[in-house]
């Protein structure tokens, strides 16, 4: 429609078709805008009925909605370019952003749809990390059956929208995954222990990666930071045979992932389960004393893992803690 009163302003003037143009964009904002705030009302009813028969179609109406705004910027950025230049000052109200307003929409939709991944993930985490999941595996294939669900349904999304969901699902997995392990739920009793755990690990590591293979192999750059890589490097740095080793461990995990605070550090050594006092001290000092800046372009992923606070021992205001 905006193109066609375009078309028809034009062929009375340049100025009057500017004019036409600008008002569209204008309204388009608006637009997107109003749509963004039904976005979210649409997830709030959503979180407060689930058992509403057209949530089925929950996931599919986010998706389509993603589309069709990938198609929108594309008519959008049209309509910009038919601008003249010398319109750009003609217009005292602040130049209308659709493309803005568009990306805050495009984003809002996306993270809705990793908030519904999450709860149909959230009944088997519970589970990872644990002594029974050492023993059995479990729930690790549920849970990339319900990656692949979605997976499928992302990728009827346009580009390059499918592929920022798969990234997305990617980082949410690992982050949980991770989180799991921060909760101390398995703490390791011996060497063979640790060896099982780290196993697992690795046999979990590569379940996920044949889930996000087409993301792996696909040409569209991936993050910097692939979130998957984590893994192996926390695995072997279970399962390290020799704890005096661990402070030339800490420094390359720490290189690597700049964000890894004393906290998380703390943890895994609580997880090996054979860390003495001694070479705890030492581990902490050295990530204290090299703590990195955060380089350009590398994406946090500890900061979104907080660690549970430890339990203290009770004692009496006037006794000393040990």
């Amino acid at each position: 429609m905006l193109e066609e009163n375009t078309r028809v302003a034009l062929m009375i003037g340049e100025s009057l078709r500017d004019q036409t143009i600008q008002m569209g964009l204008y309204e388009i904002e608006n637009l997107l805008n109003r749509f963004r705030e039904a976005l979210v009302e649409f997830g709030k009813e959503h979180r407060r009925d689930r058992t509403n028969n057209k949530n089925k179609f929950y996931l599919h109406y986010l998706l389509a909605s993603i589309s069709n705004c990938i198609i929108l910027k594309k008519s959008t950025e049209s309509l910009q370019q038919q601008q003249s230049s010398r319109s750009a000052g003609q217009f005292s109200r602040t130049p209308p952003n659709p493309l803005a307003a568009l990306d805050r929409a495009v984003r809002r939709a996306c993270r809705l749809v990793m908030d519904q991944l999450l709860l149909e993930l959230q009944p088997f985490l519970p589970c990872l990390l644990t002594r029974p999941w050492l023993v059995q595996g479990d729930p690790v294939p549920k849970l990339c059956s319900v990656l692949e669900s979605h997976l499928d349904l992302y990728g009827r999304v346009r580009p390059p929208c499918w592929q920022r969901l798969q990234e997305e699902a990617q980082w949410l997995m690992v982050v949980e995954y991770v989180r799991a392990l921060m909760q101390k739920k398995l703490v390791c009793r011996s060497s063979e222990e640790r060896r099982q755990l780290a196993q697992q690990m690795l046999q979990d590591d590569q379940l996920f990666r044949e889930v996000f293979h087409s993301l792996q192999e696909s040409e569209v750059s991936v993050p910097e930071v692939n979130p998957l890589a984590l893994l192996p490097v926390l695995a072997d740095f279970i399962r390290l045979k020799d704890p005096g080793m661990l402070t030339l461990e800490i420094s390359g995990l720490a290189a690597k992932y700049p964000d890894i605070s004393e906290e998380h550090v703390s943890v895994l050594l609580d997880v090996r389960g054979d860390v003495s006092r001694d070479i705890r001290g030492a581990v902490l000092d050295l990530l204290e004393q090299s703590a990195p800046p955060l380089p350009a372009g590398y994406r946090p992923i500890f900061t979104d893992i907080l660690v549970p606070p430890s339990t203290m021992a009770f004692c009496l205001p006037t006794a000393k803690c040990a």
